[in-house]
């Protein structure tokens, strides 16, 4: 079992790890701040694959955010951060990054996010890393012109390459 929170001490992100079916937890990662990859910003999802890598997303406004926990031989977890996405001008949806895995291990990052310019409209976009989440493809927008507000997106994946991506969408600014 595995759960991730912000501290309320001032030290970033605690991820913790039980293997006794929440028995007894031990934190993962150098400290609070998952070895300095992560910090800041709102935390999303929490998805572990079957090797037992950790993912979960992250926003920092405008910019959207993987943080990977890469399981070692020893138990261990090496961190690092990879950038999703970052449009100057938007406006990520705070608590508005779903993620989903599929059963090869693809990682699809989902993100609700205010356009820009004078345009008030919000749209839905995805991505998808084939590399545990190293890179990702170049976002594309789920929602149609049609639809102006497009929030709360949810993900879920199944066999290699395939993946829903649901949002509540109103055709009204």
């Amino acid at each position: 079992l595995y759960n991730a929170l912000a501290s309320n001490n001032g030290k970033g992100t605690i991820l913790r790890e039980s293997l006794d079916y929440g028995k007894s937890w031990a934190n993962v990662g150098g400290g609070g701040t998952l070895d300095g990859v992560f910090d800041s910003g709102a935390l999303g999802q929490l998805r572990v694959n079957k090797t037992g890598d950790l993912f979960f997303t992250s926003e920092n406004s405008p910019a959207v955010n993987l943080v990977r926990g890469l399981r070692q031989q020893d138990g261990s977890y090496t961190f690092s951060s990879t950038m999703v996405n970052n449009e100057a001008g938007t406006n990520t949806r705070q608590l508005f990054i779903t993620s989903a895995l599929d059963t090869a291990g693809n990682i699809y990052v989902s993100w609700s996010r205010d356009e820009t310019g004078a345009n008030t409209d919000v749209g839905t976009y995805l991505a998808v890393s084939t590399n545990k989440g190293k890179t990702f493809s170049k976002p594309v927008k789920m929602n149609s012109s049609s639809v102006h507000n497009a929030n709360f997106p949810g993900a879920i994946a199944g066999s290699p390459g395939r993946v829903a991506v649901a949002y509540y969408g109103t055709k009204t600014k």
